[in-house]
């Protein structure tokens, strides 16, 4: 590669890696060389070409993986936040396969967030279901799911055998539930979501509340979200 004068040498690999990933030289999936590798190829130090990952990382154009290595992602998805927003049908319409499984579920007393997005009464027993969905194997979003008990008092029973949250909604005759109302926020993540998202810690994770309703406009359910922002784009529909 020819180098230009005034210019760091990492900035210039960096422009270089960056050039070829959006010239699809490397695709989505695609492992990136190691560092030595980089390095020799560069005629350069390592640390020359740890500054320069760093700031492909820090784009979002290169994932590092602990005992894995470097990777090109491959998991950006469009998330259109609609009347009827189901998971598995966005996925699916992206060709990409939707996944996930459930971590725990229990039944809690209503916090004030809870008790007023769900109507019930503050400390007031609620089933909470958390989850973690994944597109074509990697982790999206970790979210909370929380249901009256007094309306849904086996939801956690039927969940276990349909697997699907708008399964175990449609068993009780609300297949047709709708979103009324999605808030947005971002912030740096937490522990958890570092581990269960697989992301960088230093990358922001996109939060959504949310609540569906059924056909005469009560609520049914409502969600916290953490999304990987770097593998989300959260489209609102107008």
């Amino acid at each position: 590669m020819q180098w230009e004068k005034g210019i760091s040498a990492w900035k210039q690999i960096s422009n270089d890696i960056e050039t070829s990933i959006k010239n699809k030289t490397w695709k989505p999936g695609d492992k990136l060389p190691t560092e030595m590798e980089l390095a020799k190829t560069y005629g350069v130090n390592r640390h020359t070409i740890r500054r320069s990952v760093h700031e492909l990382v820090e784009k979002g154009l290169v994932s590092v993986e602990q005992g894995r290595g470097m990777f090109i992602p491959d998991y950006v998805l469009d998330y259109k936040l609609a009347k009827r927003t189901r998971f598995s049908e966005v996925v699916s319409g992206q060709n990409k396969f939707p996944g996930g499984r459930a971590l725990s579920g229990e039944v809690i007393k209503a916090n004030k967030k809870v008790s007023e997005a769900l109507t019930v009464p503050l400390e007031g027993k609620v089933c909470l279901l958390r989850t973690i969905r994944e597109l074509d194997g990697v982790p999206i979003v970790l979210a909370s799911h929380y249901f009256s008990a007094s309306r849904f008092p086996d939801f956690l029973e039927r969940f276990e055998k349909l697997k699907s949250v708008s399964k175990t909604l449609d068993s009780y005759g609300l297949g047709n539930y709708e979103r009324k109302s999605t808030n947005i926020s971002a912030r740096m993540p937490n522990s958890e979501e570092i581990a269960s998202l697989k992301q960088p810690a230093n990358r922001p994770v996109l939060i959504t509340e949310s609540v569906n309703v059924d056909s005469f406009g009560e609520p049914i359910e409502f969600g916290i979200s953490s999304f990987s922002a770097e593998r989300t784009n959260l489209i609102v529909e107008s």
